[in-house]
């Protein structure tokens, strides 16, 4: 039985040929590595702080606007994980203006919480899949 990868070609068959590291680096916005297939994966780690102040339903919600850069540029818009750790107050991470995510960033990283606060803040990780080449 072949061992399939599901990213980015579900018909690509999981081998030692097609994933080669090509490249791997880092720079002020994370890291990155680059395989011979065309895979990149990059990784950064970026500091938050955003009020929390807009009545949504039972929640109070806001939205980090700004455009949080790749570490590289990929050839067309990667996949994307966000994972939040709170260092300042509680709540967790919400899709209520959805996220952009573009070439080479990724805009819109939405918080919910139980109470109002000016300020929140947050160590977002984001990791994202994609084409290099």
């Amino acid at each position: 039985m072949k061992n399939f990868m599901n990213y980015p070609n579900k018909t690509t068959p999981l081998n030692s040929d097609n994933l080669k590291l090509q490249e791997s680096g880092s720079n002020e916005n994370g890291n990155w590595i680059k395989y011979s297939d065309g895979t990149m994966k990059t990784y950064q780690n970026v500091d938050i702080t955003l009020s929390v102040t807009e009545a949504w339903g039972g929640i109070f919600v806001g939205n980090y606007a700004t455009p949080i850069n790749f570490p590289q540029t990929f050839k067309e818009p990667p996949e994307v994980l966000i994972d939040l750790k709170f260092t300042q107050g509680a709540g967790w991470r919400v899709d209520w203006d959805f996220p952009v995510i573009t070439n080479s960033s990724i805009k819109n990283i939405g918080v919910g919480r139980g109470t109002s606060t000016d300020t929140s803040k947050c160590k977002a990780t984001i990791f994202a899949i994609g084409k290099w080449k």
